[in-house]
């Protein structure tokens, strides 16, 4: 079976990582470079937090979340790379004068997913976090994060292995059931699958872009190894550690579809957060800033469906690594059953 994947951001590549398996002829269009640099999960923190982010989930979306968790180590032991990767859990951390956030977020998670999480004090946040004085929080064990750089580089060494055929600097101009147009030329498949992202507005006319906005910094006087998310009225933020020091800051959701350089207002804000949340971050040297609009539909779930021919997996928001592996699974496997 021959099949076109226009787009590839995370949703693209773990499509083709699973049909590629499948004796499937792969083709997958770029808008950029092979490495993927200009897609927005490229430069993403890369949380897979099925309950920290229930705020932006309703509960059969947290379900299938959780399954997405099992298939990441089956998804990393197949490349011939390292990827850096960790399962320890999300410490949500509040001042004690916020309190009231806590119990708020806390109090959601019973709502939505009748799971009871336990408030902890600062001694024993403390235990998780030796640095990290004055907050109260809780625990939240069954969450991951990825390094997507390395994701992207591992994943494009074991595609083109398998014989996935790129075809980067490819605009495309026209996409139907069997047949997309891309740099004037026509390539013919027996499906084809549109994961554009931004670029399918034009077919999704709902869809609209979120704006994200990230810190790559590393600071060696801050030693955090669980994820971080701070509950702020003013300064919510979440931090989000890597290897050698390396962090990834972030919070920000701003209704644009602008990929210009992040404001000076958005990087104040979010190193006045990490700031308060350790203040080792003073002397972090800043190594990226990196802003990025991401494409989300109006009820911020993910899309997938099937319209004329054309199967659309889209409005990923901020759950690519949360969804993506499960969603591309699912999509899959219909393709090949309706073979």
């Amino acid at each position: 079976m021959k099949i076109g994947i226009v787009g590839a951001g995370i949703v693209g590549r773990l499509l083709a990582w699973h049909l590629c398996q499948q004796d499937c002829e792969v083709h997958l269009f770029c808008r950029g470079s092979l490495e993927g640099e200009d897609a927005c999960s490229f430069i993403a923190a890369g949380m897979i937090s099925p309950f920290s982010e229930q705020e932006f989930l309703q509960s059969e979306w947290h379900h299938l979340g959780e399954k997405a968790l099992a298939w990441w180590p089956r998804i990393l032991a197949t490349l011939p790379d390292k990827v850096f990767y960790q399962d320890n859990g999300s410490l949500i951390l509040a001042s004690s004068r916020q309190k009231s956030y806590l119990n708020h977020y806390i109090d959601k998670i019973w709502r939505q997913l009748n799971i009871k999480v336990p408030v902890l004090t600062e001694k024993e946040i403390v235990s998780f976090e030796p640095e990290l004085t004055n907050f109260i929080g809780c625990y939240l064990p069954q969450e991951a994060r990825i390094d997507p750089q390395q994701l992207f580089a591992a994943l494009n060494i074991f595609l083109i292995n398998e014989g996935v055929v790129y075809h980067p600097f490819h605009e495309v101009e026209f996409i139907s059931a069997k047949r997309i147009k891309a740099n004037q030329a026509e390539f013919i498949f027996d499906k084809t699958i549109d994961c554009r992202g931004l670029g399918a507005k034009t077919m999704l006319p709902t869809l609209r872009g979120v704006r994200g906005e990230l810190i790559y910094c590393q600071a060696l006087n801050v030693n955090i190894q669980h994820q971080i998310r701070l509950l702020h009225p003013r300064y919510p933020c979440y931090i989000v550690p890597r290897e050698n020091h390396t962090y990834v800051i972030g919070a920000t959701q701003i209704e644009s579809e602008s990929n210009a350089p992040m404001t000076i207002e958005s990087a104040l804000a979010l190193m006045t957060a990490a700031v308060g949340v350790h203040p080792g971050f003073h002397e972090a040297n800043i190594t990226a800033l990196h802003a990025r609009s991401r494409p989300t539909m109006p009820n911020h779930f993910p899309y997938c469906a099937e319209v004329e021919g054309i199967m659309h997996i889209n409005g990923m928001f901020r759950h690519g690594y949360l969804l993506g592996p499960i969603l591309a699974e699912q999509v899959a496997r219909k393709i090949l059953e309706n073979e």
